[in-house]
């Protein structure tokens, strides 16, 4: 008798993406892999399907889905799954901000690290060409000015190369271009011979692979097929004379194409020293005369590669890997109706119960409160004011009205347009589009016009019976006399912030001034006004007032104010905090309103260099130094040779010393502040710092010197630097 509590244990492993082979089930056999949550059976075909698994639902998780990849990148918090074009899959990311891994990878080097399929240097024939396993191709023996077509087998037709970039067709045909280039293109006869030194022009086919653009000649070329146990390869060798009708120089060159579209360009080292023009626009892969983005720094050429050859670059496409079921195949997901594109999220559609590739409604500018501002469409007629009661007939440039049932346009618009010419083809019955704000528009119907013509100056239309009439009689009234365009959006602009619009009841992009800011405590701006922060103790944050001088400021007086100064655009309060006392100074290197510290123009460290007239030796010179402030303190004095230098308060102290030797002391009250002999060219500091000042009736920012030349005959040179403490 069976025993109906006997256990039944399938197949089973812990080890990792283990499946069971068609050989280890019988069919309807199930077996588990407990590590993976996978459950495998066998169909009576002989294939080995997956029934589920992966948790308590049988659901499976996302990562085990050919069609996401959650392991190359974690995702964090609050991320979404992105549709990734190039590896077709879903990825991590944040809606319209996901990044795509690179469909393929790029690596350069020589041939030493990447060497050439065939032989370094030149085959001697066809038979040395065939014993390497090449493909001998017809004609190419010394061939010039010409293209050569090859065959390869079939596994090199329909190759997305280059991620799908290069357009594909199940019949190219594979050429060589004997000025430098093979290609491949879908039009069996396309035949490419240029060689006008700019490969882009050149190569109008859909894969055009430049070694260069220049007049070459064939030796002989072939190809072969291997593979390398990762990929197929289709490998394109030709030796190249270079330059033109060199029988003993050149370089062997050979261009790999991969079934996967990988494809790798190998140049040779130069046989018997030759050279070619490497450059921009020269050593490239073009399709359709065309320049590839995706190439980065090798978009326009061959980044690191020069005339002497000895070059490889491998343009390697990054291998997908299936894992089992995708996320189409789920039977809340429709991918079919709406294929993916790159960046799409996954958004629950209500009405098909599906979640669907689509765009969130994330963005501010996708909120149902939100608007842009509009600027009225093109060919409108303005009037800007209405006409006085109680007939309001328009009497002057830009006026309107309305008056028993009449609508009243004077002859001129705002624009200046004149109108009269116009009025003169309007139907006799009709419409006329109207509108306030020039955004909203109101059709409306008339059935009889007048032209109202007191001489050529005061010419206005009357439109009669008009229904419906404008009932805001003030302000500016947009006409039109055909259907009006769409009003024209205004895109956002940098600094632009939201502000509520109780007419339309959205948001709306404005801009904010420095005035319309809460903790800013004046109305008006005047010329050179510029703003002191002011901290009483008691404001927090302080206020920012007119300066430099600080008035009593009533905290109630800015609570009308919205919008603090720190939140401004163009201030920056952060890097900086600002201090009581400070100004707002504008930095020019991170274009910014920021703290500072008030500097008075004319104060600070200076250094003032005077070099005088040829001197003979012992002959003295009188100097006034500029720009050296009303008082300061003279902190050095550098010289270029020996002389005897001294400052005066003024001219008059400074004449009554020319009779004084360098050997005598001055007298006190002499009007001298500061004395140096030096004996070469050296730094002389004062310790501790002379003090000066202008003593002239009218202080002027200058200092009186005399400087005595104490060598032989030539210029002498100072350098004094100073404090100026009153400008």
């Amino acid at each position: 008798m069976t025993d109906l509590n006997a256990k039944i244990i399938p197949l089973r492993t812990e080890t990792a993406s283990l499946a069971p082979t068609a050989v280890q089930l019988d069919v309807g056999e199930i077996a588990t892999n407990l590590e993976d949550g996978l459950i495998y059976s066998k169909k009576t075909d002989g294939t080995v399907v997956t029934l589920g698994g992966g948790g308590g639902g049988g659901g499976g998780d996302l990562d085990g889905l050919t069609d996401v990849d959650v392991s190359t990148v974690a995702p964090a918090d609050g991320q979404s799954l992105i549709w990734d074009d190039s590896n077709s899959e879903w990825i991590p990311g944040y809606p319209s901000f996901g990044t795509a891994t690179a469909p393929f990878t790029i690596t350069t080097g020589d041939t030493a690290t990447f060497p050439l399929h065939g032989s370094s240097g030149f085959y001697a024939d066809q038979a040395a060409l065939e014993a390497d396993g090449f493909t001998f191709i017809t004609g190419s023996i010394n061939a010039d000015d010409t293209t050569l077509q090859f065959t390869p087998s079939s596994t090199f037709q329909s190759i997305q190369f280059l991620s799908g970039e290069v357009p594909d067709s199940p019949s190219h045909s594979w050429r060589i271009n004997s000025n430098g280039a093979v290609y491949y293109d879908n039009t069996s006869g396309t035949s490419i011979t240029d060689r006008s030194g700019n490969a882009v022009d050149d190569g109008t086919a859909d894969l055009y692979v430049a070694w260069w653009s220049e007049d070459t000649e064939i030796r002989i070329a072939g190809f072969l097929e291997f593979n390398d146990g990762t990929r197929d390869w289709l490998v394109v060798r030709a030796d190249m004379k270079t330059p033109y009708n060199n029988e003993s120089a050149g370089f062997p060159v050979e261009t790999w194409f991969a079934s996967d579209g990988s494809i790798s360009v190998r140049y040779g080292a130069a046989v018997d020293s030759a050279t070619f023009t490497a450059g921009t626009n020269r050593n490239l892969i073009v399709s359709n005369s065309t320049t590839l983005s995706s190439l980065g720094n090798h978009e326009t050429q061959f980044e690191g590669l020069t005339g002497a050859g000895d070059y490889v670059i491998n343009v390697v496409a990054v291998p997908q890997t299936a894992l089992g079921r995708g996320i189409g195949d789920l039977v809340d997901v429709d991918t079919v109706t709406t294929a993916p594109t790159n960046s799409k999220s996954l958004v629950w559609d209500s009405t098909a119960e599906r979640w669907v590739p689509g765009v969130p409604g994330t963005r501010i500018q996708e909120a149902s409160d939100f608007e842009l501002n509009q600027t009225p469409p093109a060919g409108l007629y303005e009037f800007t004011s209405c006409a006085d009661a109680p007939y309001r007939i328009p009497s002057a440039d830009y006026e309107w009205g309305v008056y028993n049932g009449e609508l009243r346009i004077w002859q001129k618009a705002a624009d200046g347009i004149d109108l009269r010419s116009v009025f003169d083809t309007l139907p006799g019955t009709g419409s006329v589009w109207w509108s306030n704000d020039g955004i909203s528009f109101t059709e409306a119907t008339y059935t009889s016009l007048v032209i109202n013509n007191d001489g050529a100056a005061n010419e206005y239309l009357r439109l009669q019976s008009v229904t419906p009439l404008p009932t805001t009689l003030s302000g500016s009234l947009f006409v039109k006399f055909t259907q009006p365009g769409a009003p024209i959006d205004v895109p956002l602009a940098d600094g632009d912030i939201l502000q509520w619009d109780d007419d339309s009841n959205t948001f709306r992009p404005g801009q904010q001034s420095l005035l319309d800011l809460w903790d800013v405590a004046i109305t008006t701006a005047e010329e050179g006004e510029i703003l002191i922060a002011l901290d009483n103790g008691a404001l927090q944050p302080p206020l920012w007032v007119a300066g430099p001088k600080i008035c009593d400021v009533e905290y109630g007086e800015v609570t009308t104010y919205k919008y603090p100064i720190g939140l401004h655009t163009d201030v920056d309060l952060v890097t900086t905090a600002q201090e009581d006392g400070q100004v707002l100074a504008w930095n020019n290197t991170a274009e910014l309103w920021q703290p500072a510290d008030i500097v008075l123009s004319g104060t600070g460290r200076r250094s003032i260099t005077h070099t005088t007239e040829t001197l003979a030796q012992n002959a003295s010179e009188d100097i006034t130094l500029t720009n050296a402030g009303r008082s300061g303190l003279i902190m050095q004095l550098e010289t270029d040779d020996a002389v005897w230098v001294v400052f005066y308060v003024s001219t008059a102290a400074r004449t009554a010393d020319s009779s004084r030797l360098k050997t005598e002391d001055p007298e006190p009250g002499s009007g001298i502040v500061a004395e140096f002999i030096t004996t070469g060219n050296e730094i002389v500091l004062a310790t501790p710092p002379a003090a000066y000042f202008n003593g002239e009736s009218t202080p002027l920012a200058e200092i009186y010197g005399r400087i005595t030349n104490l060598v032989n005959e030539g210029t002498r040179t100072i350098t004094i630097s100073v404090s100026r403490t009153e400008p």
